[in-house]
């Protein structure tokens, strides 16, 4: 109910903001609540929905009547989102709330003609909300083929911990380099997400991992069936809304998510405890391995705020300030990609290229993307060795092929080095490369600044 509270005040936050009277966190979207994706707010917005479906059925006359508007008010707002995740992960759990009150079937037993209707009525809202969005679903598709390349290089034990981080941009800068011409060239974007918990799993701990976390996954529902409260159905659409945004999303790494896994876990493990002997020992030792764990946690989480101070400074202009202070996190927070790829461009934007540079190349081994090549070829650019940064910019231009600004900086540095030749094939590579944001104005004056070269150097050859 608590949770259900939050959603109404999320609501209200999505209100003010298509008023205009609440500013919202991203400016391409016309509303996302608290977060700063509509994709996140559909996603609380599902879970939300059956819990108002749960109490709607078990309210007094009056109180029906409000938690039903309350709740109609989530599904608008779930449908307003956009989110083709957060639709099919809402009908599904209303689905399960409701199929025993419509008399679809009386139980959980699904016969064959069943199972060929339900999977027939999941291909069709499936295929409908595909063609809502090709493109975003085709750049999925892109995703989920490099991460099983992934997977099929390391297929039993997988990449580690930073394993997609490090290794996906990498993968898909060789996938465009063995596919020019793919369809996938104008999707393409810089990822630190395949869009798929089970496949990002997989790629960081290979199929050993991913056999451990079905059959925990697998555990925790045959618990929950078990169970004979009258929450059943409620634990039930709350769990498959979970699993079908694990397979089209991340929710595991969204913090209120946690919440509800940690609710689904508790009425699964309960029971079970229950049953056992040595509950209090065992409930004992669980909580000295937790704060065991909890200390390390407690010392990262120190060191992750005092970073973040530290960044907000430097964002404000107090860069050569905080430059010490970085060197001092680096001691503690040397592992971790996201600080050292801030630590290099701070170190960057003053000018401190040769330092940059190691610390973006120790980066490039833990968290390595289209960002962190673009600033390393800027750092090569900086301390005059112009074949490296080329190398780098086509590196990035490979990794993200729809991007100008690769193409662009390459174009400058023959153009700065006197070689119009390949000034003027890269200025003809800009003119001719497809657009996927007719209009963006960046993209615009690179396009503009291309065709200057060509014209330049055309009229030096017919001054000649």
């Amino acid at each position: 109910m608590s949770f259900f509270c939050v959603g109404i005040l999320e609501i209200v936050c999505a209100l003010l903001q298509l008023g205009g009277l609440f500013p919202v966190i991203n400016p391409y979207y016309h509303f996302t609540g608290s977060f700063d994706n509509p994709a996140v707010f559909a996603m609380f917005m599902s879970f939300c929905l059956p819990i108002g479906m749960y109490f709607t059925a078990r309210s007094t006359a009056v109180c029906r009547l409000v938690w039903g508007v309350l709740t109609f008010c989530m599904g608008a707002f779930l449908i307003l989102s956009a989110s083709r995740t957060g639709i099919l992960a809402g009908i599904c759990s209303a689905f399960i709330m409701w199929m025993p009150k419509l008399g679809v079937i009386k139980d959980y037993r699904f016969n064959r003609k069943r199972i060929i209707l339900l999977w027939v009525a999941l291909a069709l809202l499936a295929g409908v909300l595909y063609w809502c969005k090709q493109d975003s679903a085709d750049g999925r598709l892109l995703a989920w083929k490099v991460s099983a390349n992934m997977i099929a290089d390391r297929l039993f034990w997988g990449w580690g911990n930073n394993g997609f981080d490090a290794f996906y941009m990498p993968y898909q800068a060789d996938y465009f380099m063995r596919n020019p011409e793919s369809s996938f060239l104008l999707l393409a974007d810089n990822l630190s997400h395949p869009f798929n918990e089970f496949l990002w799993f997989t790629v960081q701990y290979g199929i050993a991992g991913l056999m451990l976390l079905l059959l925990m996954l697998g555990w925790i529902l045959k618990n929950v069936f078990k169970g004979c409260d009258k929450q059943k159905k409620l634990w039930v659409s709350l769990y498959f809304a979970l699993a079908i945004w694990a397979m089209f999303s991340y929710p595991f790494h969204i913090p209120f998510v946690w919440l509800v896994m940690a609710y689904l876990l508790s009425v699964s493990l309960f029971p079970v405890f229950a049953r056992f002997r040595f509950v209090r020992p065992l409930a004992f030792c669980a909580l000295l391995v937790a704060f065991l764990y909890s200390v390390p946690m407690a010392v990262s989480y120190k060191n992750e705020v005092h970073w973040v101070k530290v960044q907000e400074k430097a964002l404000m202009g107090e860069t050569l300030d905080m430059l010490p202070q970085y060197a001092e996190l680096y001691k503690d927070l040397k592992d971790d990609g996201a600080f050292l790829y801030n630590y290099g461009a701070e170190l960057h934007f003053a000018r401190h290229y040769n330092e940059a540079l190691k610390i973006l190349q120790e980066c490039a081994s833990k968290y390595n993307d289209y960002n962190v090549q673009m600033l390393m070829a800027s750092c090569y650019q900086h301390l005059g060795q112009p074949q490296m940064a080329i190398e780098k910019y086509r590196y990035a231009n490979r990794m993200v092929p729809n991007r100008f600004l690769p193409l662009y900086h390459e174009m400058r540095i023959y153009r700065e080095n006197g070689d119009s030749v390949n000034a003027c094939e890269v200025a003809r590579t800009i003119m001719n490369k497809p657009v996927k944001i007719k209009k963006s104005a960046a993209v615009k004056r690179i396009i503009q600044e291309a065709n200057e070269c060509l014209d330049h150097y055309t009229e030096r050859v017919m001054r000649r």
